[in-house]
């Protein structure tokens, strides 16, 4: 989530979208008398690092959806990583249920992932809901032209191994689906950016895809 920062311990969010996204689920357990309890993590601290404290989100947090609680940065405690046991028991004390609203969290094996489902009932919220309902479409009955654009903080993620690894390989092997369109026998780059404190920042990593084949560079003085 992206913060803006005057000092160390005095932080803004910028952008609550990840916040308003979780809306529905949060909403939908409150019409129906539950008292919630949210539980999240904000960027990559090693133990606990007041700059990521979840104290800006949970102002905001406050204002859109009154009465709901929110856990510091789960990340504050090694446990949380490591799926420590007896974290997932202090994660759990005197809960009923469990809501995973995470989607993009949900292929972690940390302890607020994991933990809770196999000691509470659980079920999936509203957004992971509808991320399922959306891929699902685009992998089944995408509209053409179908293409697909790669970007982020963590671009090399969404690649694989074997492509970061030097081993471009054919498209063809990489998307067993055959679902994408303009990844093959076009030529194009894309510089995949980023922002930080409210600035763009390009990533060093350059994509571009010919003859059915892609190529990466870290530079701009060429593929490989």
């Amino acid at each position: 989530m992206p913060l803006a920062r005057d000092g160390e311990d005095n932080a803004r969010i910028e952008d609550d979208l990840r916040i308003r996204a979780t809306l529905p689920t949060i909403e939908w357990l409150l019409e129906r008398g539950a008292k919630v309890t949210a539980c999240s993590h904000l960027g990559r601290p090693k133990g606990e690092d007041r700059r990521y404290s979840m104290e800006p989100v949970r102002r905001r947090l406050a204002e859109l959806a009154p009465g709901v609680e929110l856990m510091e940065n789960l990340r504050f405690d090694p446990g949380e990583e490591a799926n420590d046991p007896a974290f997932v028991e202090r994660l759990v004390a005197g809960r009923e249920l469990f809501v995973n609203d995470a989607f993009g969290a949900s292929h972690r094996a940390h302890a607020s992932i994991v933990g809770p489902p196999a000691r509470l009932p659980s079920a999936a919220g509203r957004l992971p809901a509808r991320e399922v309902e959306v891929l699902g479409g685009l992998l089944h009955q995408p509209a053409r032209p179908f293409a697909a654009v790669l970007g982020g903080a963590k671009a090399s993620d969404k690649m694989y191994d074997r492509m970061r690894s030097g081993d471009a390989g054919s498209i063809a092997d990489a998307e067993p689906t055959g679902k994408i369109d303009d990844l093959r026998g076009r030529k194009y780059c894309v510089l995949v950016s980023y922002r930080r404190n409210g600035q763009a920042m390009p990533s060093p990593l350059w994509f571009g895809a010919a003859n059915g084949k892609l190529y990466f560079q870290t530079s701009a003085s060429g593929y490989k």
